[in-house]
Formats: C-alpha cells, sequence, structure tokens
C-alpha cells in the first residue's frame, strides 16, 4: 500500500472538519506523546488515538500498515532499553544481561510513547486528500515552497515504489536473481535495481526541475493560490483551540515539579 492509497473517502463527522483541524489535531495528540513519560497517560493516548481513527472511519487495512511497522519497532525498543538502561532494582537476569525496574518502566512508556505516534499518522494521510494536506499547511501561513516540497515528497514516496517494482519485475523477466541466493548473490541482484532507479529518477529529477520553473515556483515568488481554499467553522475554531490550549497546558505543568513527578 502506497501514501497515495491510503485516502479512502468515508463518511464521517470528523471528515467533515476543516483540513487545518484534521491537520492541527494529530499534530497535537503527537506532541503530547513526546511530553508525556507515564506509560499509563501514554496508554490513555493511544486509547484516544484509537477513538480518533474510529470517529474517522480510517479504514482498518490502512491502521494494520501501519500497525506493522511497530512489530518491527516495538521490539527494537524493549530490547534496547531493558538491556542498555539500568536503573532501580534488578528484577531477573539472561547471563550477562540484567533487566531492571526502570529499563522495563521506560521500555514500556516508549512503546506505548510511539505507539500513540505512529498510530496517529493515519488520521493524517487518510482522513484526507493530499490536495488538503497542501492547503491546511497554507492557511497555516507555512510558505507556499514549503508546502509545494511536502506536496512533492507524498508524491514521490509512491512513485519510487512503482519504479522498484517495475524495475524488479523487469529484471526478473531477464533471470536476474532477486530473492534467493547468498549475500554476493542478492547484492547482485540489489545493484541491478538501484543503478537503474537511480537513472530513472535522476531523468524525471530534469523533467521535474522544468515542470516547477515553468509554472513559476520559487522562494521569491510566495503569491501562488488554490483553487479551494479551507473555510473553518466555528465547530472547528474550538476544536483548534481547545487542542492547542490543552498541548499549551500540558507544556506548562510539564515545567513545575509536580508536572515532572506526574509526567515523567
Amino acid at each position: 500500500m502506497t501514501i497515495a492509497s491510503f485516502y479512502v473517502p468515508r463518511r464521517s463527522r470528523y471528515r467533515r472538519l476543516a483540513a487545518p483541524t484534521k491537520l492541527i489535531v494529530p499534530v497535537v495528540v503527537m506532541t503530547a506523546a513526546f511530553l508525556i513519560g507515564q506509560p499509563i497517560l501514554n496508554a490513555a493516548l493511544v486509547v484516544l488515538v484509537a477513538a480518533l481513527l474510529r470517529l474517522a472511519a480510517i479504514p482498518a487495512g490502512v491502521v494494520r500498515t501501519f500497525a506493522a511497522v511497530l512489530r518491527t519497532l516495538i521490539p527494537v525498543i524493549t530490547v534496547g532499553w531493558t538491556v542498555f538502561f539500568r536503573s532501580g532494582e534488578v528484577l531477573f537476569s539472561i547471563g550477562p544481561l540484567e533487566v531492571t525496574s526502570g529499563g522495563l518502566y521506560r521500555a514500556i512508556a516508549t512503546d506505548l510513547r510511539f505507539a500513540a505516534i505512529v498510530l496517529t499518522v493515519p488520521l493524517i494521510l487518510a482522513a484526507m486528500p493530499q490536495q488538503d494536506l497542501v492547503a491546511a499547511l497554507r492557511w497555516l501561513r507555512l510558505p507556499y515552497i514549503v508546502c509545494f516540497i511536502v506536496a512533492l515528497s507524498l508524491r514521490t514516496i509512491p512513485t519510487l515504489e512503482r519504479d522498484v517494482t517495475l524495475i524488479r519485475d523487469a529484471q526478473r523477466s531477464r533471470g536476474v536473481e532477486l530473492d534467493h541466493g547468498g549475500l554476493r548473490t542478492k547484492l547482485r541482484g540489489l545493484a541491478s535495481v538501484v543503478l537503474p532507479l537511480m537513472t530513472v529518477s535522476i531523468g524525471r529529477l530534469e523533467v521535474m526541475s522544468r515542470v516547477i520553473e515553468s509554472r513559476g515556483v520559487t522562494s521569491r515568488r510566495p503569491c501562488r493560490t488554490f483553487y479551494r481554499r479551507p473555510t473553518p467553522t466555528g465547530v472547528d475554531w474550538a476544536i483548534m483551540l481547545g487542542s492547542l490550549g490543552a498541548l499549551l497546558a500540558l507544556f506548562l505543568v510539564g515545567l513545575t515539579t509536580f508536572g515532572q513527578a506526574v509526567l515523567r
């Protein structure tokens, strides 16, 4: 599944919100996950994200795609914290390795933190089309060139994925072994994919640069416009200001001694 195929039109109250609201709410949740270090609070964030995913009618297939990232990420984080971070009493040991209560605590907190962050991404990529995302960035008064780079990046990744698939299929049709064999065979097969991919990408960059110049997209001309601009309603303003206010309150509480004890 590519980034371009994440968005699936659905009917829900969340999706009827303005594009800036659907961008600010996930960003606030991600930022809050970085500010919170308590496993219980991070678990509450995961529950909140799950509720938002259901409210936004995000397809289960899209959620599973991002959850698959956690299947690789969580074991690495857990092993890293429990093995290399030692604090508190020793719970058990495996040979020379000791697992401490502090290391296990940090591992659980970090696992839940990244679970909240990764599962929030579909709220951005799958709840609105790319043009709405870019329009929301422009509504936030970001420079047009930054918005253009974001849009170009979102379109480049699935394009590269399609190029890799086509090149791999073409090389397989020529008898090049890509999936089996020893390390040397796999490296040779990787080179047979990377080199054509670089050639295709460089040629596309030249065409893209001419298209960009012909449309006058430069950092000196921030006068580009959109056919349709987001128009937040009163509900959108209430949600955006409430989310930002809650994040600001969380940040200010985290600066106090009580907040550091509770959040960390």
